[in-house]
């Protein structure tokens, strides 16, 4: 067999050049320094969104509902995120609702007569699961299914569990984390800003790149004694989850999860629309817990999809 002279190899360069410039330009995502866990983003500029619906139901639990819009400003995805009173195993007890799409979860659990909002009708046309309401009666007989016990409590783990079982059984990435707090897992936690009394208190930043659905929880397993021995006294934990379409530099941020001695868990999963193929549009997502206290720690997990292309450790 011959050698490749100079001249081929050339030919053979210059080829390859035009097949990736015909591919279309190379997209690298934003480095990070571990598997999930990065730095804050500042140089980024944030939107506040709002629920278009909202469900209170009758265990304390609250399930909001933001669109998630695409480039033509139509409604590719639903982000949907549930607070967990602590008494309360969270919707994801009642199996036929894990994975389900947003429009069967409105239905199942919102009382017969409630207007269906227009955007779930439209991106989702009607429910099949079954009759409105019919999951409410379900949840509310899983109540106190578990009850406190040691560090890192079963209810908040057992929540956890629940919410994260569709995403970690069927995303092809995941990252968890136990005991995590700014004492036990310092790596993973940034100084934030003073809170009461003149006592620091501290952030976690994660995030993953070109994705194409997602689902993160951070449940609440041990209060700052410093803090506990105060009695009943809320627990300012804030949780944000961010998402932006791929490539955009604004992140469209939902702040309501606050993690208290009452709700232990907060809950967000991207729910594609029947009209958004799978992989037809890439997200960035970010979760951050701001302002917790340093002996406090949480469960934290994430867990996302991305094309078999992009599969790369830390991206």
């Amino acid at each position: 067999m011959s050698a490749i002279t100079k001249q081929q190899r050339i030919a053979i360069a210059v080829f390859t050049a035009l097949v990736v410039l015909l591919a279309g330009p190379i997209v690298v995502p934003a480095k990070q320094n571990a598997p999930f866990i990065t730095r804050p983003d500042n140089r980024s500029f944030d939107r506040a969104v709002e629920p278009f619906a909202t469900i209170d139901l009758p265990n304390g639990d609250v399930i909001d509902f933001v669109d998630v819009r695409g480039r033509r400003n139509e409604i590719v995805a639903f982000l949907v995120v549930s607070i967990v009173h602590r008494s309360s195993p969270g919707y994801q007890v009642v199996e036929r609702l894990r994975g389900a799409n947003a429009l069967e979860v409105f239905n199942a659990l919102t009382e017969r007569g409630t207007p269906i909002p227009r955007e779930l009708r439209l991106a989702h046309r009607r429910p099949v699961l079954g009759p409105q309401g019919w999951a409410i009666p379900v949840l509310l007989a899983a109540e106190n299914a578990s009850v406190d016990s040691g560090v890192c409590n079963s209810t908040a783990t057992y929540q956890y569990q629940l919410a994260m079982s569709y995403g970690l059984a069927t995303y092809n990435q995941k990252f968890e984390s136990s005991f995590d707090g700014p004492n036990t897992k310092p790596q993973h936690w940034h100084e934030g800003s003073i809170g009461g009394w003149g006592f620091p208190t501290y952030n976690l930043h994660g995030a993953a790149y070109k994705v194409t659905s997602f689902s993160t929880a951070a449940a609440k397993c041990q209060i700052d004694s410093w803090w506990s021995s105060f009695g009943n006294v809320p627990q300012l934990n804030w949780v944000k989850i961010k998402y932006r379409l791929s490539g955009s530099p604004h992140w469209a941020t939902y702040k309501h999860g606050q993690i208290t001695q009452e709700q232990y868990l907060v809950h967000a999963e991207l729910k594609l629309t029947n009209y958004n193929m799978p992989s037809a549009t890439e997200f960035d997502f970010r979760l951050e817990i701001l302002g917790a206290e340093k002996e406090s720690t949480f469960r934290i997990g994430a867990a996302w999809q991305k094309k078999v292309g992009d599969l790369v450790l830390g991206r």
